[in-house]
């Protein structure tokens, strides 16, 4: 029963954004609208549009979408075009949009390991990097919020990052770039093995530069050697690379070595690591755990202990 009221609850959720979309690009000719900065429309917009933050004291969002991204779409059409968020943008932010699959979106894209739209880059006035935010943002109210707490960050308040976020190619493999064309699920196998043979020839000390991580993260590699040292350094990837991309792998990493660890039955490696993964992540330590037992157990075929730790997990809740 409450599954199918999660499932209808969302079918109405989603029927409610479209119908939403659907009015306001066709009835609402005067609502609140950002002013996007135009520049050059070239990669060359990126610089253009730093060196206009610098001298205006301007924060900078850039918003990376896909044409054939609905999300995007709909953030547009309804949270970008709230008038509480447009204000706080016109008024404190350059904004810059980038088609992720133009020159100037692809080269953003690899930079910046952006894999999923539509996704937000932040950036201090004197061009050091904020944060990433990944997905449709849904609620307005919160998302000014959260630029208002981004407008009070200074540059010499963040953590030294592991890139400098001027240079959009430091180097960049040729096959990474080539991973952001579209189309390529068919090479994908092939890209991966490029990718770890690339790693496995460097010293594992250089797996934290930012051409490494960017094919780690990029392939989503969290398995062997190169998971652990990324286990073994998370703190310092959070500082290099930010949290949002730093947890993200560690999903990643998990659901890798989850699988692996039930098919193989390894019971105890797969709890050890779930242990590991819950010190690293102690706010959501609780998530992660029910998350991880129940698909380790569920692969397992082991559906008394699915049912064990989903009760437990209820008496916890009740508690």
């Amino acid at each position: 029963m409450k599954t199918i009221l999660s499932i209808t609850t969302s079918f109405i959720l989603i029927i409610g954004i479209l119908a939403s979309v659907s009015a306001q690009e066709e009835t609402d000719p005067n609502r609140a609208t950002i002013n996007y900065f135009k520049g050059s429309s070239t990669v060359q917009t990126y610089h253009e549009i730093r060196e206009a933050a610098e001298a205006q004291n301007s924060f900078v969002m850039i918003n990376i979408i896909s044409e054939w991204c609905y999300w995007c779409r709909a953030m547009e059409a309804t949270t970008l075009q709230d008038e509480g968020v447009v204000s706080i943008l016109n008024d404190n932010f350059l904004v810059m949009r980038a088609d992720a699959h133009t020159e100037k979106g692809l080269a953003l894209s690899a930079k910046f390991r952006v894999s999923s739209f539509p996704t937000l880059l932040f950036f201090t006035p004197d061009g050091y990097f904020i944060v990433k935010r990944t997905g449709y943002i849904h609620n307005a109210e919160a998302f000014v919020e959260d630029l208002s707490e981004i407008l009070k960050v200074e540059s010499k308040d963040l953590p030294q990052r592991g890139f400098d976020p001027g240079v959009l190619n430091p180097g960049f493999p040729a096959f990474y770039l080539s991973s952001f064309q579209p189309d390529i699920a068919e090479k994908e196998l092939e890209l991966t093995a490029q990718a770890v043979d690339t790693l496995m020839g460097l010293n594992p000390e250089q797996w934290l530069e930012e051409i490494p991580w960017s094919l780690i993260y990029r392939f989503e590699i969290g398995m062997g050697p190169i998971g652990s040292f990324f286990l073994d350094n998370y703190g310092l990837y959070i500082d290099r690379y930010g949290s949002s991309e730093s947890y993200s792998h560690l999903i990643n990493l998990l659901n890798q070595n989850i699988a692996f660890f039930a098919h193989k039955g390894a019971e105890r490696d797969a709890l050890k690591l779930i242990e590991t993964a819950k010190g690293l992540e102690a706010e959501k330590s609780d998530e992660l755990s029910l998350r991880f037992k129940v698909a380790f157990y569920m692969q397992s075929g082991n559906w008394s202990a699915v049912l064990d730790e989903l009760d437990d997990h209820l008496n916890q809740s009740a508690d």
